[in-house]
């Protein structure tokens, strides 16, 4: 495979990040669970039905359009969001088309929902039935029939939409803070998510004033911002990377959208050093000083790497089969310690017991006893199987496996899938690389042999190369802890070890 392509390919972790943990993350894939605040009894929310569409911006650029639709029935209300979405990633013009469709009761709260996301290479589509204190989950993917997940909820469950129509409905003063407990269809699973009430203000849709109430919504680590005028229509929604939604006609939402865009995402949501690093597969270690950002919300601290206030320094696994990090036996530093048993479990996205995996890891390791030796079988299997190329969909093992293609999400997923069915604990790191003078966002492995070591299969790096500097570890799924911190994050070069 051509070095070129490896390069090119390899950082499309950010458009997962900016398409669903970013501004259409919250409109389209977000099932929140909250106490509810209940109506006054007997009252119903007179709702008016109708749609509302929105142009999609990217900076200056009209990048798609989004629609949603609120009808009543005999039980409550179907919301119904649609949105199309193109921009430019790598070098390379891509499509993405998503809907979902939710069935809510009189008080907002979740019944059922369905959602699908469609992109040039996968197709996802998920759907969920409230049932009691269980949200029944259904996933199909593009390598796998459907597949059940039972999710218990404690309290009633809401999308999104019926948040928002929640807060028209009962609209709680300025300064009010609601916190969330919010599933995301995405991931299966729960995140914190947060609403600050802001009050009226002024704002420019489509070039004109409108007044309307600004609410804040945080999932995790990043903010967005909500307006929506009297009528509870939500006219502006503004996100990360110059990324907003501003309401019109039909007409309005769905004209000029740019066929080539200018604005790489990419490289908008990469992080440039203040200088260079030489040499970078050579290093042994390496120093960084971090700014922009709250450290304490993110996890820089793993088995190669120490944060000491602002500084963060990365040492390169040695791969002795009797090392053991102090870190890891230090009873004092539970956040650090393996836990290796949990990471050889199957996820809803790295099916691990499925019997295709089961048998190609199998294939992979045959006549192989030693576990480092594994690890690199299955990192080289995956960095030449698996062609490098954009995937703006939901990562996963079978339909990576599938298609054979995919960026570092998939590359990723299917690694993890592949470790586990071989008996050897991994777990799924995002974060950051350099590359060409900045760091992009990317996804790689973590394997336990005795001790962690990081593998990555869009480099074929055992161990990956210092300038990986981790952010997140999962069991599950890649990026969306990363959401916060795009456009913010600010790197210097402290220090670079030779070894």
């Amino acid at each position: 495979m051509a070095l070129y392509r490896q390069k090119w390919f390899c950082f499309a972790t950010v458009l997962g990040i900016v398409v669903f943990s970013g501004l259409l993350w919250f409109r389209f894939y977000s099932q929140s669970v909250h106490p509810g605040r209940g109506l006054p009894s007997g009252r119903v929310p007179e709702v008016m039905p109708g749609e509302t569409w929105k142009a999609i911006f990217i900076k200056d650029e009209k990048a798609g359009y989004a629609v949603s639709r609120v009808n009543r029935t005999g039980t409550g209300y179907t919301v119904e969001d649609t949105a199309a979405l193109r921009f430019n990633a790598m070098g390379m013009i891509q499509t993405v088309d998503m809907a979902t469709r939710s069935e809510l009761n009189f008080d907002f709260s979740l019944d059922a929902f369905d959602f699908s996301i469609r992109s040039g290479l996968f197709d996802f589509k998920a759907s969920g039935v409230v049932k009691g204190s269980v949200l029944r989950v259904f996933t199909v993917g593009t390598g796998f029939d459907e597949h059940p997940y039972d999710i218990r909820i404690k309290t009633r469950p809401y999308t999104a939409a019926g948040i928002l129509l929640d807060l028209w409905a009962n609209p709680p003063e300025t300064g009010t803070r609601l916190s969330y407990s919010l599933f995301d269809p995405a991931a299966l699973q729960f995140v914190p998510a947060f609403v600050r009430v802001r009050g009226l203000e002024t704002v420019q849709v489509l070039g004109a004033p409108v007044q309307a109430r600004a609410v804040d919504l945080s999932v995790g680590n990043l903010t967005q911002t909500v307006w929506m005028n009297p009528e509870g229509r939500v006219v502006l929604e503004t996100g990360m990377l110059g990324m907003r939604l501003e309401a019109g006609t039909r007409e309005q939402a769905m004209a000029g959208i740019t066929q080539s865009p200018r604005h790489d995402l990419t490289r908008l949501a990469a992080v440039i050093p203040d200088k260079p690093i030489e040499n970078q597969a050579a290093l042994t270690g390496l120093v960084i000083g971090l700014s922009g950002i709250d450290l304490s919300a993110y996890n820089f601290e793993t088995h190669r790497q120490t944060l000491d206030g602002s500084r963060l320094t990365i040492t390169k696994e040695p791969l002795a089969r009797d090392f053991a990090y102090p870190a890891l036996q230090d009873p004092q530093a539970p956040q650090t310690r393996p836990e290796p048993a949990r990471f050889l479990s199957p996820g809803p996205f790295i099916q691990s017991d499925h019997p295709k995996i089961i048998h190609l890891a199998r294939s992979i390791v045959q006549d192989t006893s030693d576990d480092l030796k594994k690890v690199r079988k299955l990192v080289t299997w995956v960095f030449e199987q698996i062609d490098k190329q954009p995937a703006p969909s939901i990562p996963d093992a079978l339909s990576t496996l599938a298609v054979k293609k995919g960026d570092c999400n998939e590359h990723a997923v299917l690694l993890a899938a592949l470790g586990r069915a071989a008996g050897i604990p991994t777990r799924i790191e995002t974060g950051l690389t350099y590359l060409d003078g900045r760091f992009m966002y990317h996804a790689w492995n973590a394997f336990f042999i005795g001790h962690w070591v990081t593998g990555d299969a869009v480099f074929n790096q055992v161990p990956a190369d210092v300038t990986h500097v981790g952010i997140m570890t999962s069991e599950n799924e890649t990026g969306a802890a990363l959401a916060g911190m795009i456009g913010n994050i600010q790197i210097t070069i402290v220090e670079t070890r030779q070894p």
